[in-house]
């Protein structure tokens, strides 16, 4: 594991890794230089916490709210897979702060 970046957790890693379609290294690296990354990643969480909430409603509104969750989670892995691609292809931006 790297050291003297921010840590990202083993399981939340194969996660993020299985569905950006990436390396965990690759991962890793956008994660430590990006905060917009792991901004991504908390929403990421937010949104799959909501979507789980929603699958076990049997209303409309709940069906609503999963297909809008659903929606919401593609477009964050796309942005994610995206931010991983350029960084892999040398698409760099200047490291952000941590906060």
């Amino acid at each position: 594991m790297e050291t003297g970046g921010p840590a990202i957790e083993a399981g939340l890693l194969e996660l993020i890794r299985i569905r950006v379609d990436a390396t965990d290294a690759a991962v890793r690296r956008v994660f430590a230089r990006s905060a917009s990354f792991r901004s991504l990643i908390r929403d990421f969480c937010l949104c799959v916490r909501a979507l789980e909430r929603w699958k076990s409603s049997d209303s409309e509104e709940g069906r609503q709210r999963v297909e809008e969750y659903s929606i919401l989670l593609d477009a964050l892995v796309l942005e994610m897979r995206q931010m991983v691609r350029d960084e892999s292809e040398g698409v760099r931006t200047q490291p952000e702060p941590l906060r």
